[in-house]
Parts: structure tokens; C-alpha cells; sequence
């Protein structure tokens, strides 16, 4: 048979096992049939071959699905702001704020009334400025820039900075530059840049555009807050984890023996019950006209008697000690005329009377007679020379040692009458020194006291600072004065409010470094449409008027 490709074979039909195949075997042709084949068992597995190329890399897979962004960062609050005017330098020992006319961009930071840097929200921050000063005169001069916090100069923030002569008709210029950092602890908390100079031909300077050049602001000031002190915002709470096994009870204590019960007495009879005696009822002198009751009170020839009977008229007592069938007389008691308005005491074992000494029930009032400075009618236990009288009508009197020392008299004057020292307070009086500024305020709670001021030069210029005092009332007046300083002073009290009041000062002139000591007292008054006077004695007489919060002096 010719050689045909197997592929033109015919296909063969289901195999019963004796059909031949040709194979080779030992090198020889032979025949075999289906069957012999399909019995074969394979022999053992050969080495495994090399390992192949590694195929070439497939495509990339589609792009998965974007996660949520997570949260930011807290965005701190910052300004940047500028200014576009010439200012002139001050020469006052006061100096004057920057002003700053123009805001680039800002978040929680603002310029308030032309300079106040203001702060919405507390917190650290950064503050730098870049300053073009000009100095168009013929000398070197010096600039002195500063910060002040809420309106004190903020203690070691100022900065001098030289500035070169005008030379050739072209002004000396400098670029001064500071940061700061200062923490601001309430909402409205503001700063401010203050300057002055030695003098004013030297400025802060705005330069116009100048072709591709911008402008150049007189002034550059940013702020930004140092983070990290502004909270973010808080995370999710974390479950709450499993609570723990509850550790064993501690063993109790032995109790302790409990004590014998005592044995409980025997309970009294109870006694028989009085009647109630009846009230008392003083009911004056006897009078034959007036109809009594049981317990009625009345006097009878200086003798107590009391009723002993209902409807009791015209039955006069016996007028000695015995009792008759209408009337018992009171043993061991006497009284004055007028039982029923004079206060009764116990005089020797009796009670007693006097006819200046009464109390009347409709009024409520206590009557003592007026006595003398000598024996007042109002004393204390064991010092039978010091108290209160009245030595005429309207008046009152304060005496001691039998010697009058203070009188009030109908028209409200009050007299000192004693040759003793008038104080204003018994106090024992404090002190207080400022900080940082002339115009810092000081807390001294004391009826007088003693301020020492920050050191500085005088001024003419008025200044003021406020002195937080508890002991201070509205319709109070302070008496102030200058106890030491190189400087004469003249000074002030103004604003005087319950808790507080102002000094105002300003030197007659005088300009040395000084550290001035200014004293107060503090004198209690009411306000009053008429002067209160307060009158000194003899000798030199003298009298003091209070009206209004004003003080005059009247010599007598």
C-alpha cells in the first residue's frame, strides 16, 4: 500500500482489541495487537525537563473603585495685611500706633479702629512685620517700634532701629523686621504695633508702582497661628471593652459581743395635774368704776393686789398685806404709779418703777431719760461713764471717761467734740506696686493704702490708671496725695464707682526718671442735695463739707 497522511485515513470503528498495529521493538518492526496495548503498565517517571521561558506579561486589569477621602487637618487662623500710607514718626514719649489700612486675606484675624490687631479665637500665634522707614533729613536718626497688648506695652518687645542720613537728595532707607510669638487668651484679645522717633523727618514709607516694580506698602504684617493648639475635631468613641470579672469579697470581720441589756426601771406613777393658774393682767390703779377679772393686776395704797373673782367691781382691796374674800395681795412685790407703761425691774427682791423709764406698747418704744455725759442714759456692763444721751431735743451725744467726744445734732451736722485724732477707718491699710506701665492698674482692698508707680519719665500729658477696691462705695470721696518722686505731681480721683476709682495725673513740668509713691485714704459719706459738714473742736476749729464727692475746708 501506498504511504497515505494519517489525516486521510478513514476513521476507524469501536476497537474489540484484535486489531494490529505496527511498533518497534529492540530495533525490529513488529505487529501488536489493540488489546496487547491497552494492557501495557507505564514505566517509571522520567526527570522532570528544564523549565520553559516565562510567558510574556498579560494586560493591566481595570482600575479599582476610589476610597472615601479621610478627614483633614484643622485650618489655623492667619492674616496678612498691609498698608499704602506715608506716617510720619512721633516724637511724644508716648509715641502712636501703626495704622493699618488694607487686608491681602485673613480667617479668624482682623484689623479693628485703624491698628488693633484683633483675634477672634484664643490661641498661640506668629507675628512678623517688614517696616520701610525713610529718613529725609541730613542726620542719622532712630526709630523705636514696640507692641502693646490690649492697650499695656506688651514687657520686652521693643526694637531700635538706625536709620541712614539723606544723602544726595536720596533719602536713607532701612527695612526693619521682627517676629514675635504671644498667645492670646480670650476672644477680642487685641495687639498693636506702636513707634516713635527721634525725629519727624524720619517716616514709615509707601513707595508708588514704579514700572514693573509693585507698590511698596509703608508697612507688611502677617499672622499665623502655631498649630497643634487648635483641636481637631475628636475621632469616634471605641467600644466599650468587655467589664471585667468582679474580683472576690474579702472575708468579713468578726462581730463583735454584743452588750447585756440593762434592766429597764420601773415607771412612776403619774401625778395628778394642777389647774392653770390664771393670767396676769395688769390693769393700772384700782378704780371702783371698772370691772375686774380673775387674774386682773391692779396697785391699791402702793400695794400689788389680784383679782380672785369674776365680775369684780366696786370691791376695793384691803390696802395692807391680807387678802379679803375679792382680792390677794402679791407678797414680797412693790410698784411705782403707772404699772402700765413703766418697765418693771427687780429692785432688791421687790419689782420697781421709774416714771422715765416706760415702754409704749402702740409705738414700740423704749423711753430712758436723758442724762448728762457724766452718767449717760446708755452705758455698758461695768463702765458706768461711757455711752450714748441726749443732752438736748433732737440730739445725740457719744461720750466716754464722762467727757462728750461726738455729737449729732437736729440739722445732721456731726461734731467731733474730743481732742483725739479723727481716723477714717479702722484699717490697717496696704500697698501696691504697678506692672509693666504707668497706667496698669493695681487691687489694693484696704480703707487707705500706698501705690508705687512703674518707672518712667514725667510728662505734662495726663494719665490715668484704676485702682480695683472693695472697700470703695459710690458716694464715697478719696483724699490723694504724692509721698515721694524727683517729679511734683499733680494728681486726681475721677470714676469713683462701688469697687473701683481712677488717679489721674501729669507732672507740674518736671520730666526726670522718677518712681513716684502716691497715697489715698478713702473717707465714707452719702451723697446729699445739702453739704454734710464734719466739725473739729476746739482748739483751731475747723470744719470739713462733703457734697457731691468735692471736699472744702472751713475754718472756724
Amino acid at each position: 500500500m501506498s504511504n497515505v497522511q494519517i489525516t486521510q485515513l478513514p476513521v476507524a470503528t469501536s476497537l474489540d482489541g484484535s486489531e494490529e498495529v505496527e511498533v518497534v521493538q529492540a530495533g525490529t518492526s513488529a505487529r501488536a495487537t489493540t488489546l496487547q496495548i491497552a494492557g501495557l503498565q507505564p514505566g517509571p517517571t522520567g526527570p522532570t525537563g528544564a523549565q520553559g521561558p516565562t510567558g510574556a506579561t498579560g494586560p493591566t486589569g481595570p482600575q479599582g473603585v476610589t476610597g472615601v477621602t479621610g478627614a483633614g487637618g484643622a485650618l489655623g487662623y492667619y492674616g496678612s495685611f498691609f498698608d499704602t500710607t506715608d506716617q510720619a514718626g512721633p516724637t511724644g514719649a508716648s509715641g502712636a500706633a501703626i495704622t493699618i489700612n488694607s487686608t491681602a486675606e485673613s480667617n479668624g484675624i482682623s484689623i479693628q479702629n485703624g491698628s488693633e490687631i484683633t483675634f477672634d479665637h484664643p490661641g498661640t500665634y506668629s507675628l512678623t512685620f517688614s517696616i520701610q522707614f525713610a529718613n529725609t533729613d541730613s542726620s542719622e536718626h532712630f526709630a523705636d517700634v514696640w507692641l502693646v497688648f490690649n492697650g499695656t506695652a506688651y514687657p520686652n518687645s521693643n526694637t531700635r532701629f538706625s536709620v541712614l542720613k539723606q544723602q544726595g537728595g536720596t533719602p536713607g532707607y532701612v527695612v526693619g523686621t521682627v517676629s514675635f510669638v504671644e498667645t492670646a487668651t480670650t476672644a477680642g484679645d487685641y495687639v498693636e504695633l506702636y513707634w516713635k522717633a527721634t525725629s519727624n523727618l524720619l517716616k514709615i514709607d509707601e513707595i508708588a508702582v514704579s514700572g514693573s516694580v509693585p507698590e511698596t506698602p509703608s508697612i507688611i504684617l502677617t499672622i499665623a497661628q502655631v498649630m497643634y493648639t487648635q483641636i481637631g475635631p475628636v475621632g469616634a468613641t471605641g467600644p466599650t471593652g468587655p467589664t471585667g470579672a468582679t474580683g472576690p469579697s474579702g472575708p468579713s470581720g468578726p462581730t463583735g459581743d454584743v452588750g447585756a441589756t440593762g434592766a429597764t426601771g420601773a415607771t412612776g406613777p403619774t401625778g395628778i395635774s394642777g389647774s392653770p393658774g390664771p393670767t396676769l393682767n395688769p390693769k393700772g390703779a384700782w378704780n371702783a368704776l371698772v370691772v375686774y377679772y380673775d387674774g386682773d393686776l391692779v396697785t391699791y395704797n402702793g400695794l400689788l393686789y389680784a383679782s380672785i373673782v369674776d365680775s369684780n367691781t366696786g370691791n376695793a382691796p384691803s390696802g395692807t398685806t391680807a387678802d379679803n374674800a375679792y382680792w390677794m395681795y402679791m407678797p414680797s412685790t412693790s410698784v411705782a404709779a403707772g404699772l402700765d407703761t413703766q418697765v418693771q425691774y427687780n429692785n432688791s427682791g421687790l419689782l420697781g418703777g421709774d416714771a422715765d423709764f416706760t415702754f409704749n406698747s402702740s409705738t414700740n418704744q423704749l423711753s430712758l431719760p436723758a442724762n448728762s455725759a457724766t452718767a449717760p442714759s446708755y452705758t455698758f456692763g461695768g463702765d458706768a461713764n461711757t455711752g450714748l444721751y441726749s443732752p438736748g431735743a433732737d440730739t445725740v451725744a457719744l461720750t466716754t471717761g464722762g467727757s462728750q467726744k461726738l455729737l449729732v445734732g437736729s440739722t445732721g451736722d456731726v461734731e467731733v467734740t474730743g481732742q483725739g485724732k479723727l481716723g477714717y477707718a479702722i484699717d490697717t491699710g496696704s500697698s501696691a506696686t504697678q506692672i509693666i506701665s504707668q497706667t496698669t492698674g493695681v487691687t489694693i482692698n484696704a480703707a487707705s493704702g500706698l501705690i508705687t508707680l512703674v518707672a518712667g519719665y514725667g510728662t505734662t500729658s495726663w494719665q490715668s490708671f484704676t485702682v480695683s477696691n472693695s472697700k470703695i462705695g459710690a458716694t464715697d470721696t478719696v483724699i490723694v496725695n504724692q509721698k515721694t518722686g524727683a517729679n511734683l505731681y499733680l494728681i486726681h480721683i475721677t470714676n469713683i464707682t462701688d469697687g473701683s476709682f481712677d488717679v489721674t495725673f501729669a507732672t507740674t513740668g518736671g520730666t526726670a526718671l522718677d518712681t513716684p509713691q502716691f497715697s489715698f485714704s478713702i473717707i465714707k459719706a452719702d451723697a446729699q442735695s445739702e453739704a454734710e459738714r464734719l466739725t473739729f473742736g476746739e482748739p483751731d476749729a475747723f470744719a470739713i463739707d462733703f457734697l457731691d464727692n468735692s471736699t472744702s475746708i472751713v475754718q472756724s
